[in-house]
């Protein structure tokens, strides 16, 4: 038997690349409905780059925790050629691609009559942290221009839908256009795309698509709730574009974009998680959000969270009060002490 770090190396190891420099994207990837893209194993995946250099980001640590040096110095090597070849053959001028189909034609750029761009090769170049700042910025600023419909509360996977295309991206086509993942919401992907645009800074963006994910907030009187169809209190793996759908939420109770969510909002927009034995809080809640107050437990003690709205805005918090006592930066340094523990930003 070995160790789980040994499995994790193993499965690393076992990515493959195309001629792109990118992961081969097989029979689909997070999109399991683009399962034609690479099923000649040509195919590659530009978002499944971007999951990779941030499973290598986090993963070159523990190379470090278990002393092999040798094998972070070749992921540090596989990770910076990976990120050249994405910014080298995945920008397509305004975002970034979604995949190559086997025949080494583009998917989700502006050359496309249908699926021009895809939601999550922008949010995940926010989220990895490896895209070039600009580039990044720019990806979003796109993906909001034209997957984003604040009238029907909806922040969509894909735009246009597939539906005369003569390539064939897998099952994902046989969708109704607008539906599921063929260009409605798929709320896995509005929750990344929200979670990108708070790491971003974009506040009043980030407050517009974390409100739009509450089900609360599409629920809020009766024609929204009888468009909505399903629970003010839970979330719903995707809502419909299409009329006379559009606003129908579909798969209530099994998502995993529930998950998503209250991180999201709890680690990025509220800005309040653990990293090691730190506690790290940075709000991206923007000018006039109000007040907040969070109650944290760290083994046997209690930390009392306050953020004061004065501090929004800012780019980043540049002092807390811990007990009375302030300390620079946003990162305050856990004790498990059995006492409660005040903070004021």
């Amino acid at each position: 038997s070995e160790s789980v770090y040994e499995h994790c190396k193993k499965a690393i190891d076992r990515t493959r690349f195309g001629e792109h420099g990118l992961p081969l994207m097989g029979g689909g990837d997070w999109n399991d409905g683009m399962n034609e893209v690479g099923a000649m194993g040509k195919g590659e995946s530009v978002w499944l780059g971007w999951f990779l250099d941030t499973v290598l980001g986090g993963f070159l640590p523990l190379c470090d925790q278990e002393g092999d040096e040798a094998y972070g110095r070749e992921l540090e090597r596989k990770r910076e050629a990976l990120l050249q070849s994405i910014e080298e053959h995945a920008w397509d001028g305004e975002w970034y691609l979604r995949a190559f189909y086997d025949d080494g034609s583009k998917l989700g750029s502006k050359e496309n009559d249908e699926c021009k761009i895809d939601s999550i090769s922008q949010s995940w170049s926010v989220i990895s942290r490896g895209a070039e700042k600009e580039r990044a910025k720019t990806a979003m600023q796109s993906a909001w221009r034209y997957l984003v419909r604040e009238e029907e509360a909806l922040s969509l996977l894909l735009a246009p839908p597939f539906h005369k295309t003569e390539k064939n991206p897998g099952y994902i086509k046989n969708y109704i256009p607008g539906i599921r993942e063929n260009g409605g919401q798929y709320t896995h992907a509005a929750v990344w795309l929200a979670i990108a645009a708070a790491m971003l800074r974009e506040y009043p963006m980030a407050q517009t698509l974390f409100t739009m994910l509450n089900p609360i907030y599409l629920t809020q009187n009766r024609k929204d709730a009888l468009r909505y169809e399903k629970e003010p209190y839970v979330m719903t793996a995707d809502i419909s574009l299409s009329p006379p759908y559009t606003g129908r939420g579909g798969w209530s109770w099994y998502t995993g974009s529930a998950g998503w969510m209250y991180q999201g909002l709890l680690n990025w927009f509220l800005g309040i998680r653990k990293e090691g034995s730190e506690l790290v809080i940075d709000p991206a809640t923007p000018a006039g959000f109000g007040d907040f107050s969070i109650e944290y437990r760290y083994g046997s003690s209690l930390y009392e969270i306050r953020v004061e709205s004065r501090s929004r805005g800012t780019l980043t918090t540049e002092a807390v009060t811990v007990d009375g006592r302030t300390i620079p930066g946003n990162r305050v340094l856990l004790e498990d002490d059995g006492e409660k523990h005040r903070i004021v930003v």
